[in-house]
């Protein structure tokens, strides 16, 4: 890529940190800057837990095409609370829900793997859902399957217990995952967890 296509490219990803900037979230600064640079336009994700849209506006205005999949429930769990999570993601993601660059699956992790998974490949898979061991295994392995040789599997909230055990039990095992760039500890600033499919075996747990 020439100096023009990486101003181009520089540019977008400073446009999408932009926008999605607005959007409240839990996502610290520089784990959107971390999650920005592994986006590229014309990717395909799968994000599973969208909360207000934060981190699906910066997938969307990265080029990328994004099917989420989130129950809205948030913390409280009732009607109430989905409807009001529900429509703060709707406005702000309106202008790509127009257009079809974001399709919600406004359901749960289990449900979506079970009746609409089946077909789907994706680039990048952003785990952020239930965090607890039993559902995010789940989530997990049922992703694995969904995504293409070097595509990228990647959440949030490692330093949960129930996250970091999920993650250590999975069906990669706990020696390929890692902490961005880095090896995985409890104490990095940033608590994204990752892991890279390639050619190394999967291990079971």
């Amino acid at each position: 890529m020439g100096a023009d296509g990486i101003g181009v490219v520089k540019a977008q990803r400073e446009h999408a940190l932009n926008v999605a900037s607005g959007i409240w979230g839990p996502m610290t600064d520089p784990e959107m800057v971390w999650l920005s640079e592994q986006v590229k336009s014309g990717m395909k994700i799968l994000e599973m837990g969208a909360l207000h849209g934060k981190v699906t506006k910066l997938f969307a205005a990265s080029g990328a095409t994004v099917i989420v999949v989130d129950n809205a429930t948030g913390e409280a769990g009732d009607e109430r609370s989905r409807l009001y999570h529900q429509r703060q993601f709707e406005q702000n993601l309106s202008g790509e829900l127009h257009n079809g660059t974001v399709v919600p699956f406004w359901m749960n992790t289990e449900r979506f793997g079970r009746e609409y998974a089946d077909g789907f490949v994706f680039d990048l898979i952003w785990i952020d859902a239930d965090h607890t061991y039993n559902a995010l295994r789940h989530d997990i392995e049922m992703c694995v399957p969904l995504l293409r040789h070097n595509g990228l599997l990647c959440g949030h909230d490692y330093h949960w217990p129930d996250v970091s055990k999920a993650i250590s039990n999975s069906v990669v095992g706990p020696d390929h995952w890692t902490v961005e760039n880095g090896p995985i500890t409890k104490t990095s600033p940033n608590k994204i967890w990752c892991w890279r499919k390639g050619d190394k075996p999967w291990l079971v747990a």
